[in-house]
């Protein structure tokens, strides 16, 4: 097959029309115990956070 696949996650123009996006911030305790993790235990981690609400975003720093 000569074809490329192009998958459908890719964006095209218009597709985040109106998106906006912020960094968000963890607190310093629960950084500390992120840098200790392993990788995929650290997304996990973060995900319960988030989940959580214990998080603030960095409003500074809209893209």
């Amino acid at each position: 097959m000569d074809e490329q696949y192009i998958p459908e996650s890719i964006t095209r123009e218009g597709d985040t029309a109106g998106i906006t996006v912020s960094k968000i911030r963890f607190n310093p305790e629960d950084i500390k115990k992120i840098e200790k993790m392993e990788p995929a235990e650290a997304i996990a981690y973060k995900a319960k956070l988030i989940e959580a609400g214990k998080y603030t975003l960095n409003e500074d720093e809209h893209q």
